[in-house]
């Protein structure tokens, strides 16, 4: 329901993005509850990954934190990827 009323806002180049959202709390008790990452190399399959992180504070959806593990560009941003190629964990 949060996402209906969020409002997003790019933070950096890799992709993450700031939320600012209305509605009921979610009942999540840690700041990142989910997590996921695919892979940046030249096949796809293995590599560098590409984290992705949603940051939940006091129950709002806050950030979506995008990083390369080795820190160099990404090449195939996430809003670009095949969701059936996320990892998730």
């Amino acid at each position: 329901m949060q996402l209906l009323s969020a409002r997003v806002s790019p933070i950096d180049r890799q992709g993450s993005l700031q939320f600012r959202v209305v509605g009921p709390a979610a009942p999540v008790e840690t700041r990142v509850p989910t997590e996921a990452h695919y892979f940046d190399g030249p096949d796809r399959n293995g590599g560098p990954a590409v984290h992705l992180l949603i940051h939940v504070v006091e129950g709002k959806l806050h950030e979506l934190e995008v990083y390369k593990d080795d820190g160099t560009a990404i090449t195939a941003l996430p809003a670009d990827m095949d969701l059936t190629k996320l990892h998730l964990f």
